[in-house]
């Protein structure tokens, strides 16, 4: 079959990979849309070839359609359904599955980074992780799932409630994913920060009150504005590598300042830089710092809003290019173009030539 593989650093070309062994309570399935995520890009740029080696073949958030179906799972799932699936695969015996901490699981891989992912004309996953697509919502979408997934994972960590003040420092994939949901929540002021304008509109689309640029100065006392001199009760920094910006401290420390007393920050971003943390601020004000990683089941709950209508992962998705340009479009993401959020590979036209 054919596949799309990184064969090394900033290097694809399509291979003939064999197909995949089908094992018991697998589902074979052949992609038709795979979005490209921000860890994607990293691994294209050769910072994971000591977890991935080449060659690799991408692709973690993705929908397609069933081809086979194992009979346990016959009853909901169905040749030629369209369908999505959950990337984060615990092994489900150790010490941390058996607690139910399924994403910290001592040996958790993620399908498409520690395996094959979808970037191929087929895929065999467990399926116990497939999802069947209801109608309202197109495979095209669904790519957007896992990062709504992530940020359900995320929000409720941080107990979001009605009628915050809230604060997502960084608008990115999952920023603006977040803002999405937050959006949702009746939040009395959404603000999102960032340093491109494109994803500040985009933002403002998807239910932010307010954006702020995050070059301007004294950022954290704009908030403080917003918020009558308070600060907000929620300050999500999901910023990843941030841009050095003159005079403008790290994300974190800006989310420490812009914090009311007694209020909580969700820390997602995972930069190669390490800061510094204000704690003696933090311990004055006594604020709550929470972190996140992957999902933990969230999968079936972001299908949901997606099918009633409460995302808008169109607005996040700005781009769709076909497989085939995945090479040009991985190197224009590599280079920092920020014209592109979300990008969607169609793959569907392998299954029609």
């Amino acid at each position: 079959m054919r596949a799309l593989a990184l064969v090394d650093r900033e290097k694809f070309e399509i291979i003939d990979a064999p197909e995949p062994e089908r094992s018991a309570g697998e589902v074979l399935l052949a992609p038709k849309h795979v979005g490209i995520c921000g860890t994607d890009v990293h691994v294209y740029m050769g910072e994971f070839e000591q977890r991935i080696p080449y060659p690799a073949i991408m692709g973690h958030e993705f929908a397609g359609e069933i081809v086979e179906v194992p009979e346990e799972a016959s009853e909901r799932l169905l040749p030629g359904m369209p369908a999505a699936f959950d990337p984060v695969l615990p092994c489900g015996g150790c010490r941390l599955c058996q607690a139910g901490k399924l994403n910290q699981c001592l040996s958790v891989k993620t399908f498409g980074l520690d395996t094959d992912g979808a970037m191929a004309e087929l895929v065999s996953l467990p399926s116990d992780r497939v999802y069947a697509l209801p109608k309202s919502v197109f495979p095209r979408q669904a790519p957007m799932l896992e990062l709504y997934t992530v940020a359900l994972h995320a929000l409720g960590r941080a107990r979001l409630q009605p009628a915050e003040s809230v604060v997502v420092l960084g608008a990115g994939r999952l920023g603006l994913s977040l803002v999405d949901l937050v959006a949702g929540s009746s939040p009395l002021l959404l603000v999102a920060v960032d340093v491109a304008s494109n994803r500040l509109k985009l933002a403002t689309k998807l239910g932010a009150t307010h954006v702020l640029d995050a070059r301007e100065a004294n950022i954290a006392s704009k908030v403080k504005q917003l918020t009558d001199g308070l600060g907000a009760d929620l300050v999500i920094e999901a910023v990843g590598d941030p841009e050095a910006i003159a005079e403008q401290p790290p994300p974190v420390h800006q989310a420490v300042q812009m914090l009311r007393p007694a209020g909580r920050i969700l820390v997602m971003g995972q930069g190669e830089k390490q800061h510094e943390f204000p704690w003696r601020e933090l311990v004055l004000k006594e604020g709550t710092v929470v972190t996140s990683r992957t999902s933990l089941g969230e999968m079936p709950r972001a299908l949901k809003l997606m099918e009633k209508g409460m995302l808008n992962p169109d607005v996040i998705i700005t781009h769709e290019f076909g497989i085939e340009e995945g090479p040009e479009v991985f190197a224009k993401l590599a280079s920092g173009d920020k014209s592109m959020v979300k990008v969607v590979l169609n793959v569907s036209g392998w299954h029609e030539s």
